[in-house]
């Protein structure tokens, strides 16, 4: 058993952790190196995931060299220079602070979610991790063995995973949420999200009334004239009437819809994100298609 000793397990699945990781960040920089070449009209001869696989498949042999040699064929403990010293304190000390961050925030989401949405959550988040990455870099160790560099980088990754989950999850809480603003403000309303706010709202409206629950539906009211309207609809392609009554309906008929006044210039939108109700969607005006008389002669 010597030969698949436990420290020799870690070190392999540290050098396959960061190969994995070097190779995402590469293909994320590959699609959008690709992407910005090929614009909005990619040219479909062209296989562009095979190019951007390729690109992954040829450079990361290169960087999986130095990670080898860095992680793999490295004394059992090692003793780190200065600057290594200072990123593996620097390291240290974001474990912790990321630790003491996801107790935090665990107990603010089970008894006040709603702070962890305001303003300055990330300002005072920022600097516990900057106060202890500088504490771990004044208590860098001097050796070091791969056992705890691997741990060391789970436990960060674990944390960022963490972390991130919190916000998916804190996205999808269901705050319910009535404000009232003269225009856009969001530091006014915290509550709603920015897209539902390009979503119902046209650019430049004034007296705002949005209210619904978080990450399920929202109504706004507003103000707004015919030319914002328009820009407004051609901006998220919404297609107008060719010639608009003095109240109409518009919107995409599946989580959006609008009714418009041009009398009172007064807009009121509605949301759903799982798809509108069948009482709220607009009637499809497309006359029936008309059946030709050869297949209404078959029929015969």
């Amino acid at each position: 058993m010597q030969n698949f000793s436990f420290n020799k397990v870690t070190n392999y699945l540290m050098f396959l952790t960061l190969s994995l990781f070097a190779a995402a960040c590469l293909y994320i920089f590959s699609v959008m190196l690709i992407s910005r070449l090929q614009g909005d009209t990619p040219n479909p001869v062209i296989p562009w995931t095979t190019l951007q696989v390729g690109f992954v498949l040829l450079v990361i042999p290169f960087i999986g060299k130095r990670i080898y040699a860095k992680v793999v064929a490295v004394p059992e403990e090692v003793t780190l220079p200065r600057p290594a010293a200072l990123f593996v304190g620097l390291l240290n000390g974001l474990l912790y602070g990321g630790a003491l961050l996801i107790i935090l925030t665990a107990v603010i989401f089970c008894t006040d979610p709603l702070r962890l949405l305001a303003d300055n959550v990330a300002k005072y988040a920022g600097i516990i991790l900057a106060f202890f990455a500088l504490a771990g870099m004044a208590l860098a160790p001097q050796r070091v063995s791969r056992k705890a560099r691997l741990w060391l980088l789970l436990a960060l990754i674990c944390q960022f995973v963490m972390l991130s989950t919190v916000r998916q999850l804190l996205g999808l809480y269901p705050f319910k949420y009535d404000y009232n603003v003269e225009v856009v403000d969001f530091k006014k309303m915290p509550l709603v999200e920015k897209q539902i706010i390009e979503w119902l709202v046209p650019e430049g409206a004034k007296n705002i009334h949005i209210y619904g629950t978080r990450a399920s539906h929202s109504r706004a009211e507003c103000n707004a004239t015919m030319e914002q309207i328009r820009n407004f609809a051609a901006k998220h392609k919404f297609e107008l009437p060719a010639n608009p009554a003095n109240e109409f309906v518009f919107g995409n008929n599946e989580f959006l819809i609008f009714i418009y006044n041009q009398q009172t210039a007064s807009l009121l939108g509605y949301f759903k994100r799982e798809g509108l109700p069948p009482s709220l969607k607009k009637p499809d005006t497309k006359p029936a298609p008309v059946e030709k008389k050869e297949s209404f002669m078959k029929i015969r």
